[in-house]
């Protein structure tokens, strides 16, 4: 039974997947690739009787975008092991180069390393700053909002949301959003996100502070100002 963990916040909680499926003979894989932060989601799934379960080696944990974590009972690791490389299954073709994979160690090691608490920190000063900078704009309506763990409901990641009043700013929020795109550097924004404003979400876009490095709140801010003109 294939177990998407982000879709799964009206159906099913783990336990009771695992609980059905291994009463009829069946394994439990979870997709967990944008389960981090926190830390213990690495966990938390083989935990509660997952057979398999899926990271991305990208996302949270920076590593090669094109690489991936499997964790879970160790016999069928080895029998998805048998489709790939030095085999001729059907990941063959898929398989990650051992600078990826070396990549990906060592991205782990930081990952596991790091100070969720400061991290966490850090996101909401920057979020607080864009709403600060850009909620102070005639037309434009500025929040903090967060995208919270699954199964707790608790904060795993703050993001700053706008929606722009086109007729006292002139220029509409899907607008805004392209116009960003357009910079150089790029500068990519989540539109109307349901999956973190939920169905009310017609006309916002989102900025996410997860991944920016120092100073870059601050490129945002002055490139959302300069196309708003002010």
């Amino acid at each position: 039974y294939y177990f998407t963990a982000r879709g799964a916040r009206k159906g099913l909680s783990i336990e009771e997947v695992v609980e059905v499926a291994h009463a009829n003979g069946s394994y439990v894989v979870v997709d967990a690739a944008a389960e981090n932060p926190p830390k213990m989601k690495l966990r938390y799934y083989v935990e509660r009787g997952a057979d398999l379960v899926s990271y991305s080696g990208g996302k949270h944990i920076r590593g090669p975008n094109n690489s991936g974590l499997l964790a879970g009972r160790a016999d069928l690791i080895k029998l998805a092991h048998l489709q790939s490389y030095p085999f001729s299954g059907v990941g063959r073709g898929s398989k990650m180069s051992r600078e990826t994979i070396v990549g990906l160690v060592k991205a782990l090691e930081i990952y596991l390393a790091s100070d969720e608490e400061a991290e966490f920190k850090e996101w909401l000063h920057h979020v607080e700053y864009f709403v600060d900078e850009l909620g102070s704009i005639p037309g434009v309506e500025a929040g903090i909002t967060y995208q919270r763990i699954v199964e707790t409901g608790e904060p795993m990641a703050p993001f700053c949301y706008l929606k722009l009043d086109e007729g006292v700013c002139g220029v509409s929020g899907r607008e805004l959003v392209t116009r960003l795109q357009e910079r150089d550097p790029k500068i990519h924004t989540l539109w109307e996100p349901r999956f973190l404003l939920g169905p009310g979400c017609e006309g916002m876009m989102a900025l996410n502070p997860e991944y920016m490095l120092e100073g870059e709140h601050e490129v945002v801010v002055k490139a959302i100002k300069e196309i708003l003109g002010v």
